[in-house]
């Protein structure tokens, strides 16, 4: 840039710089320098490129008190700093702000990708989508609040489901036939994916669940015996039950393997308690799947309703900005589940009441597939319900519209 090699001096744009900005993004000469007046004020004056120390200034004044600790700043430095080293041009900064505010999926996805990926080795390991929701978990609720929650659990099995279990599902829908096509590896698929999904599900209602006691009754983490017996126990029989559940009626159940669908995902479900035993089937929904959709439902729709009476209540010392963050976060995860669930447990229970054929096809065709989106949409729920990055993203595209006169002739009668 003009005068980027002289420290000190505010840098200044070219002629062929502007024209090619202009070019590659559509946008005027007067949104341009509107653009690089808001670039040399993070830091970009002088010579050219704003350093991540540069940027953390940058990105807490502008945010101010919505991310005050900067705790997304190196998650957005990442995104912004797409060459990865170590510092932000112009152009970065320009194509950033515009991918942000971009509508396609394609640009949100790799966007979103970019500020996790803050080692830029074109993958996101557990490490970086665990710190991910943490700090997602730290802007929504406090601080305090985050550390009392092990987001361990929710996040190693959001990850496990995403890298080794929908592979499986995207091979078949790949070649529209189970390979390897063996008895063996449909009883280890249906028991891995059944566990996965079960655990999920009984993690959010258990959450769901306790967040009422984190809300209106923090005082009882106080005490060592009864976090273990209200926090740690119900969080460890979500993951025990599961995988001892199905170990026994899916892997140890007499079967003789011939009733697998190879034609069908997950082999056409035809377990053999699912084709021949009548009672593990309706426990199996019941209390596997209906009970905790029905508590994920419940615990959240009385959580709002008792967060509304206390806020009525002005004289109570609550935080309300912070327990309405928390509130709708977790409203919009379970909300998830509940739109993955409802309508398979609806065409399930109308298997049972009416007919064995109630929206069956419609079931394998579009309901059970609606599973997948917990996982994969469980990141993008957390980071949706993140208004502090939005209204960043926003007061640093401060792009004012131009606006012209036209002038017209007037006609006099």
């Amino acid at each position: 840039m003009g005068n980027s090699g002289l420290t000190g001096q505010p840098a200044t744009l070219s002629d062929e710089e502007i024209a090619a900005l202009k070019a590659s993004t559509n946008l005027s000469e007067e949104e341009i320098r509107d653009m690089f007046n808001e670039f040399n004020k993070g830091g970009g004056a002088g010579d050219g490129k704003i350093t991540k120390e540069e940027f953390h200034k940058y990105y807490k004044k502008t945010v101010g008190s919505d991310d005050a600790d900067g705790i997304f700043a190196d998650n957005t430095f990442a995104a912004f700093d797409t060459n990865h080293d170590g510092s932000i041009s112009f152009s970065e900064f320009t194509f950033a702000i515009l991918a942000q505010n971009k509508t396609d999926l394609d640009s949100i996805l790799s966007f979103s990708f970019a500020s996790i990926d803050i080692s830029g080795d074109g993958n996101i390991s557990f490490d970086e989508l665990k710190g991910y929701l943490e700090k997602a978990a730290i802007l929504a609720i406090g601080k305090e609040e985050a550390a009392e929650i092990d987001s361990d659990e929710v996040a190693l099995i959001n990850f496990i489901a995403l890298t080794a279990d929908l592979p499986m599902p995207i091979q078949f829908y790949r070649t529209s036939f189970v390979n390897p096509a063996t008895a063996a590896y449909c009883t280890w698929w249906t028991f891995f994916e059944y566990s996965l999904n079960l655990i999920s599900e009984l993690l959010m209602a258990v959450i769901s669940i306790q967040r009422h006691i984190f809300v209106f009754q923090p005082r009882l983490f106080d005490h060592r015996l009864k976090r273990y017996i209200i926090y740690y126990l119900p969080l460890l029989f979500c993951v025990v039950y599961p995988f001892i559940f199905y170990l026994i009626i899916i892997v140890f159940y007499p079967c003789d393997g011939t009733q697998w669908v190879f034609s069908s995902n997950l082999c056409g479900y035809a377990n053999c308690y699912l084709v021949y035993n009548k009672v593990l089937t309706s426990f199996a929904w019941a209390m596997n799947n209906g009970l905790p959709s029905v508590t994920i439902f419940l615990a959240n729709a009385m959580l709002v309703i008792r967060v509304v009476q206390q806020k009525r209540r002005r004289q109570r010392l609550i935080s309300w900005k912070k327990q309405r963050h928390m509130t709708m976060q977790l409203l919009g995860i379970s909300s998830l589940y509940m739109i993955a669930w409802i309508p398979c447990l609806i065409a399930g229970v109308g298997q049972r009441i009416v007919s064995p054929n109630f929206l069956l096809q419609i079931q394998f065709d579009y309901f059970l597939d609606l599973i997948y989106i917990v996982c994969l949409y469980l990141p993008w729920a957390c980071y949706g319900f993140l208004p502090e990055c939005h209204k960043w993203f926003y007061k640093v595209f401060r792009v004012e519209q131009v606006t012209r006169n036209v002038i017209r002739p007037t006609v006099r009668d």
